[in-house]
């Protein structure tokens, strides 16, 4: 075998080796970007799929409220007769609704 054919010969291994290499490394590279894409998913939150998302929901809202009122009335004639109403008002509310919403496809 001549030496410009061991050359070629050598030259083609190393293109099918480095091919080799490629192709083994494209299933890791596509299972890291499927990785990073999992994790930013995952950071989101749950997802929505239409046609295949059920949820469950609880609301809540806890209302406490004082309301003081004070009105002050001066009688002129006997004697300057301050009247002094106070009232306070207290009211305490709580709503909660709960349900389950289910999206389906058509």
């Amino acid at each position: 075998m001549d030496k410009h054919a061991q050359i070629s010969l050598e030259a083609i291994i190393l293109i099918i080796i480095v091919v080799a290499a490629l192709l083994t490394m494209d299933i890791y590279l596509k299972r890291a970007i499927q990785g990073r894409w999992r994790g930013a998913s995952d950071e989101i939150g749950e997802q929505y799929e239409y046609g295949h998302t059920n949820s469950d929901f609880t609301f809540s809202v806890v209302s406490n409220t004082e309301t003081l009122i004070s009105t002050e009335e001066t009688r002129q004639g006997e004697g300057n007769v301050v009247i002094t109403t106070n009232r306070v008002d207290l009211t305490d509310m709580s709503e909660t609704k709960t349900g389950t919403e289910y999206v389906e496809g058509y």
